[in-house]
């Protein structure tokens, strides 16, 4: 089982997906996206409540809006693309001032723990005569599901209020039938109850190695959708009061 599960962080930031919004971009990025807040760098994120991920059968995901040059006001646009598509809205009988703002968005989440993502050796040798590592990656059905229906829930609640809409790209699919940006390497010594499914027990030691502890994002079961490293720093205080209370028993 070591090497089984491998999991990361997914994060999508090029699928030139636009939402248009009828409210003033400045106080979006009040919260929303990276800013500087008492020192500390502040990052709000929008997210599905746990009701509706249940209804919709969802993995766990969050994104950010960013902050991209309106349409309306951007000098890089010529004045004759301007021209078309303010008409294209004035036709719909949307007003065209300067209410309305183009944003993208950043979305990071969950990988579904699947059995055949790995990390393996190869037999091939590198210049320290150590043997070369191979990662297994697939991005499943179900992780694109995730991206396509969070944006299309968050597009209808944008309609619904009247505050905008959202724009998936056709080829979003295609952009994910391989990794893309990735980060927070988690699984290959996944918790269990048993040497069956899993490297370590709930007390992150070895079924098969005795005395032998691993503690890390390597021990998660699922990765969910946020960064790991509290919850890495809470599994390290847990085990070292477990490491604490085994010696003393011991001594």
């Amino acid at each position: 089982m070591v090497g089984r599960f491998y999991q990361g962080h997914g994060i999508t930031s090029d699928l030139k997906t636009f939402i248009h919004m009828l409210i003033d971009n400045k106080k979006i990025f009040d919260l929303y996206g990276m800013h500087k807040y008492k020192n500390t760098n502040a990052f709000g994120f929008l997210t599905l409540s746990p009701k509706l991920q249940e209804k919709n059968k969802l993995l766990n995901s969050f994104f950010s809006i960013n902050e991209w040059s309106s349409i309306i006001k951007d000098d890089k646009v010529t004045t004759s693309m301007k021209k078309q598509y303010t008409d294209f809205l004035n036709n719909l009988g949307i007003n065209t001032s300067d209410k309305w703002y183009s944003v993208n968005s950043v979305m990071a989440y969950e990988q579904e723990p699947q059995f055949h993502n790995r990390v393996s050796l190869t037999n091939d040798r590198d210049w320290l005569n150590q043997r070369k590592v191979r990662v297994s990656l697939k991005i499943s059905e179900l992780q694109v599901r995730t991206i396509t229906e969070t944006f299309r829930v968050f597009g209808n609640i944008l309609g619904e209020k009247f505050l905008g809409k959202i724009r998936i790209p056709s080829e979003i699919k295609e952009l994910f039938s391989h990794a893309q940006q990735w980060g927070h390497h988690m699984g290959t010594t996944r918790m269990s109850k048993s040497n069956s499914d899993g490297v370590v027990n709930e007390n992150c030691k070895s079924h098969s190695i005795d005395n032998l502890y691993i503690n890390g994002s390597s021990v998660f079961p699922t990765g969910s959708a946020t960064n790991p490293t509290y919850t890495i720093l809470a599994m390290s205080i847990r085990l070292a009061d477990y490491l604490k209370k085994e010696v003393l028993k011991n001594a």
